[in-house]
């Protein structure tokens, strides 16, 4: 399940103590545009995002969760426009 990034989480074990998942969200669409999400790797989001692959999973269920925040926090900020960034034939 995909927490909310506009409420705090809870410390889980292996996620550092600085981890906000806003500011993750937001660099993830760097990374996702930058790469597609085809060719992003778990590898890349970590040494990115530098967060580890267990921060992925227990706060956004893995690489497709992160994708989905990714994609609705550029949609909230950009209306339409972010979400024909994501899919140019909408």
């Amino acid at each position: 399940m995909v927490q909310n990034a506009s409420q705090p989480t809870e410390n889980l074990r292996g996620r550092p103590p600085s981890f906000h998942a806003e500011t993750v969200v937001a660099d993830a669409v760097g990374v996702f545009w930058r790469y597609g999400y085809e060719a992003t790797s778990l590898a890349e989001l970590e040494q990115e995002l530098g967060i580890n692959r267990s921060t992925l999973y227990n706060s956004f269920d893995g690489k497709e969760g992160l994708f989905q925040a990714a994609v609705r926090s550029e949609e909230r900020r950009g209306g339409k426009e972010g979400s024909s960034r994501w899919w140019p034939d909408h």
